[in-house]
């Protein structure tokens, strides 16, 4: 038997077979039209491409937690082949129901241990690759791991800038009024998604006020934040993106401001937020993604 593996979801934007010993369990997407309810796995039988073409030609996705069939049938599996499965599923924060279908499952085999996390998308590929490390130095245990994920939970932020109102309307995340507000004063809504869930952060009527504001909320949410402490740097956007929206503009804006001020060797990572972002912004959004150098803590 081989010693070790790890198990995310799809929020982490990840794929099986991209990473060896690193197994992705899909999330499930879900379609209503008048009728039926269409369920997808993610990454298995529809792409996020699939989905960001869809939602702008008006089709509404929402996300679920993995099926509790794919986790068993991917257990009966793997704990043959691996003394420790470590498995790594979406927050609490965004999904509770997710963690917990995991947590039942988990129970059933020794060699399973759930180890909660805090991340999606990018940042949650971050974590990977810090945790592929270790496994390749046959340094990985809960001890390591958890060392990993505290590291992530105080230092890295993400923005995520959501011109387009329509999806968060019609997905209920925000009221119609507020939103036809919004779109009459040209309100542009600076979310994020880090330790607390996706969270509304500040707003801007002028987008050369965006860079200003997600600098201020790095500042304020990460102790010690400093650009010369920035270890890894991302931009996630869609290249289904609607023009009209100007997420071009956004992304030229902070490209133009922030990036000057990474230190030099700094590589910025360019990706696709996955579908437990998108299919609730739709696919015209911008995010900044930062994880800086492990602060101090007591």
């Amino acid at each position: 038997m081989k010693k070790a593996c790890l198990v995310f979801d799809s929020s982490a934007n990840a794929r099986n077979g991209e990473y060896d010993d690193v197994f992705v369990l899909p999330l499930q997407i879900i379609l209503k039209k008048k009728n039926e309810t269409i369920t997808y796995k993610d990454g298995v039988d529809i792409t996020i491409d699939e989905i960001e073409r869809n939602e702008n030609a008006g089709l509404i996705y929402s996300t679920s937690a993995a099926n509790p069939n794919d986790i068993i049938n991917l257990f009966e599996k793997i704990t043959k082949q691996y003394e420790k499965v470590y498995i790594l599923p979406i927050p609490e924060t965004i999904s509770p129901g997710g963690v917990n279908v995991v947590n039942l499952v988990t129970q059933e085999y020794d060699n399973v241990v759930l180890i909660k996390q805090y991340m999606v998308s990018i940042m949650t590929k971050w974590e990977i690759i810090d945790l592929i490390k270790l496994l390749k130095e046959d340094k990985l245990n809960e001890e390591s791991i958890q060392k990993v994920v505290n590291h992530y939970y105080y230092d890295t932020a993400a923005a995520l800038i959501t011109p387009d109102l329509s999806f968060l309307v019609r997905g209920g995340r925000i009221k119609k009024v507020t939103g036809a507000i919004a779109n009459f004063l040209k309100i542009i809504p600076i979310n994020s998604f880090d330790r607390e869930g996706v969270t509304s952060r500040s707003k801007v009527v002028n987008l050369k006020k965006i860079p200003e504001a997600i600098e201020k909320y790095y500042s304020t949410f990460l102790d010690n934040f400093d650009w010369n402490n920035v270890e890894r740097f991302a931009i996630l956007s869609s290249k289904n993106r609607n023009d009209k929206f100007k997420t071009d503009e956004i992304i030229d804006l902070v490209s133009s401001t922030l990036l000057k001020k990474l230190p030099p060797n700094i590589k910025i990572d360019k990706e696709t937020a996955p579908a437990v972002i998108t299919c609730h912004t739709g696919p015209s959004y911008a995010a900044f993604a930062v994880l800086i150098k492990e602060s101090k803590r007591k």
